[in-house]
């Protein structure tokens, strides 16, 4: 069963927003938080700015990731499938896959949402 704001997802073509993340890493009880924002357009071209965190920007041209890390002056380069293999975002852009299967939904005020990470 879709939900409205994943109907709507599958029918969108391009998008952008801010975003926060936090990874838990198991055995040291330590988290790492960023956040920053991205910008996508189907089937499987993205990118991600982290400002919040380390600093970093992440392109996905659909064959290959690019992460530039300007701190280490540094940039790899990473075949989508080793990236992300068959789940995850790319699952998520192609549309295969409905946003609440992998990703916790919330509706923020714009202004909150937008001054986060000015």
């Amino acid at each position: 069963m879709w939900t409205s704001y994943e109907k709507r997802w599958a029918a969108t073509r391009s998008y952008s927003a801010d975003f926060r993340q936090r990874i838990e890493i198991a055995g040291v009880d330590g988290t790492v938080e960023s956040g920053g924002h991205f910008y996508f357009v189907r089937p499987d071209l993205m990118r991600w700015d982290y400002v919040e965190g380390q600093k970093q920007m992440v392109v996905g041209d659909g064959s290959n990731v690019w992460i530039y890390q300007p701190e280490l002056e540094q940039v790899y380069r990473v075949d989508y499938a080793t990236a992300f293999g068959s789940g995850g975002l790319v699952a998520l852009l192609a549309g295969r896959e409905g946003l609440s299967r992998r990703y916790r939904v919330e509706l923020m005020e714009a202004t909150r949402a937008c001054s986060r990470f000015a």
